[in-house]
């Protein structure tokens, strides 16, 4: 591969423009008037434990000025996703490698029915924009790769080599059942984000892991009761943790959880929020509901944390202590 063109500047696109630079590659970036600006003037600058990655991409802000790229990564929001590929389809054909770096499951079934060449890259570390131009990761992976049934197999393996030499990524054998997976994890980014976990890591810690461990393991039930098959993702819980997690005395699990969360950053969710963005919510604990539902188990605590979650934010309320947040969700899971 010699051209890759990443559609969206957010800060997974930004950390892959960072790490995949090399003089051999040519690197086009579609961007929003603001941030393809800043872009230009800056280049790209992504600082991963304490190591800096600079890139000067070419940066466009439409398709029709961008040339035919041999892959096209795209890391846009998940409620975003149509309006990007109506574009990319309007521009190119069937035919043209995408790879997808969303969170959430539906993506996968959409773009596998959208594109031949339909590839998936799970990001299972945290990473966040400090400039238009500039982001920070925790880590440089792990990052699960999986693609659609009918991809080819020769760009299939371009495609992993061209990750793997820079990221610390591995090979996926499901595509929908490495999403499932991830999206148990992400289940708990509304909850964080309410409490502002990034800003009040020691607040209220034992009744914050209460809550976690049941939204966490709620999602494994459910996975179970629709053939969804464990995935050993580096750096992501087993299920068998999360079951040690909601079932183990408080002694054992918070001091665990306090070490495991950290290591984290502030999540997608939560900076959507302090932008004033839309968020994922829909997307990822939306769906999971419905999924649920289709399958008949009960969910108390993710149906309290979505509803809780929608009003908060209507509210435009500051961060809630995770001791407020567990007494609504008694509340609402009592009505």
């Amino acid at each position: 591969m010699k051209h890759i063109l990443f559609y969206g500047s957010g800060a997974v696109n930004l950390s892959l423009i960072g790490w995949l630079d090399r003089k051999d590659l040519r690197i086009t970036v579609l961007a929003r008037e603001g941030s393809a600006t800043a872009i230009g003037s800056h280049g790209v600058r992504v600082e991963c434990r304490g190591l800096v990655s600079v890139a000067r991409p070419k940066v466009v802000t439409s398709l029709s000025d961008a040339d035919r790229p041999d892959l096209i990564v795209i890391g846009v929001k998940a409620y975003s996703l149509d309006e990007v590929v109506s574009d990319i389809l309007a521009n190119y054909d069937r035919e043209m490698p995408v790879l997808s770096v969303l969170n959430g499951i539906r993506h996968v079934d959409y773009l596998s029915s959208k594109f031949t060449n339909a590839f998936f890259a799970t990001i299972c570390f945290n990473a966040y924009r400090t400039e238009p131009w500039a982001a920070v990761a925790m880590s440089r992976g792990p990052l699960v790769f999986t693609w659609s049934r009918a991809a080819d197999k020769r760009i299939r393996r371009a495609t992993f080599d061209l990750l793997k030499g820079r990221v610390e990524a591995m090979q996926g054998s499901d595509a929908q059942d490495v999403a499932y997976n991830k999206l148990i994890v992400n289940l708990a980014n509304a909850l964080m984000t309410m409490v502002g976990f990034h800003d009040h890591r020691d607040r209220d810690i034992a009744q914050l892991q209460h809550i976690a461990s049941r939204v966490m393991w709620e999602g494994v039930k459910v996975l179970k009761a629709n053939g969804v098959k464990e995935q050993r993702i580096p750096g992501l819980p087993t299920w068998r943790m999360l079951w040690m997690g909601r079932y183990m005395p408080q002694f054992i699990t918070v001091p665990i959880f306090r070490k495991k969360m950290a290591a984290s950053a502030i999540n997608s969710m939560a900076q959507d929020v302090e932008r004033g963005c839309q968020t994922e919510l829909e997307e990822i604990n939306g769906r999971f509901l419905s999924l649920a539902d289709r399958s008949s188990v009960p969910v108390p605590y993710n149906r309290a944390v979505y509803q809780i979650f929608k009003e908060w934010v209507a509210s435009a309320a500051g961060p809630l202590s995770p001791a407020e947040v567990l007494l609504r969700i008694r509340s609402v899971s009592s009505k």
